[in-house]
């Protein structure tokens, strides 16, 4: 049986089943936009003054599960990483910066019982050159080993 005759048998009345329809196909696009397609990442100048090109600041990106917390002191509050993941980019000028970040909780299970662990805060001490691009990377290990997180330059990936 065709798909076109099993939904001409669906017992939805003719006049509705336009909608019906249309409702079938959204949640299909839906579902391929969430699955198939990465957005870019969502970019936040550090600094102050006007938007700069490119090859003048240097590029931070990061995504779910790490959230960059502060930037030599100052907390970054409007550059959280959402719940359900994205992409980042923060703009810096060049210099040396000392860089907080912050892995989300991490669910284990062993042998006995599960665990919660909540890494902390890591510190990184940063040199930012102009142009280049940076990304914060991440490893869980074992329960007795935690998180690892360190920062590459990609610039040219």
């Amino acid at each position: 049986m065709s798909i076109l005759s099993r939904f001409l048998k669906s017992g939805v009345p003719r006049e509705n089943r336009w909608l019906h329809r249309a409702g079938r196909v959204a949640v299909v696009a839906t579902g391929c936009l969430l699955v198939g397609c990465e957005s870019p990442p969502r970019t936040y100048p550090m600094y102050v003054g006007p938007e700069r090109e490119r090859d003048e600041v240097a590029r931070l990106s990061y995504a779910y599960p790490l959230t960059l917390d502060a930037v030599d002191g100052k907390r970054v509050t409007d550059v959280k990483v959402r719940p359900m993941g994205g992409r980042h980019e923060v703009h810096l000028l060049p210099g040396e910066y000392e860089l907080v970040v912050r892995h989300k909780p991490i669910y284990m299970i062993d042998e006995e019982e599960p665990h919660v662990v909540r890494p902390a805060a890591v510190g990184l001490r940063a040199v930012l050159e102009p142009g280049r691009a940076y990304r914060l990377q991440h490893r869980v290990g074992s329960l007795d080993e935690g998180v690892h997180i360190w920062m590459e330059d990609v610039t040219g990936d």
